[in-house]
């Protein structure tokens, strides 16, 4: 696993707002919002998770 990777999946909220829109069908902005995280941030992160897994 690269730096990259570690250092984001080490913050454990990143992984709680990817499980609300990847596993409880929030959309990008209801979780961003719930989350109090701009959707700015959400859509880099998802972003970041897909680039992981693949």
């Amino acid at each position: 696993m690269s730096n990259v990777q570690e250092d984001f999946f080490a913050q454990g909220s990143n992984l709680n707002l990817l499980n609300l829109v990847l596993a409880q069908n929030y959309s990008i902005v209801e979780a961003a919002q719930t989350m109090s995280v701009g959707k700015p941030t959400m859509d880099k992160w998802i972003r970041q998770f897909r680039e992981v897994r693949h």
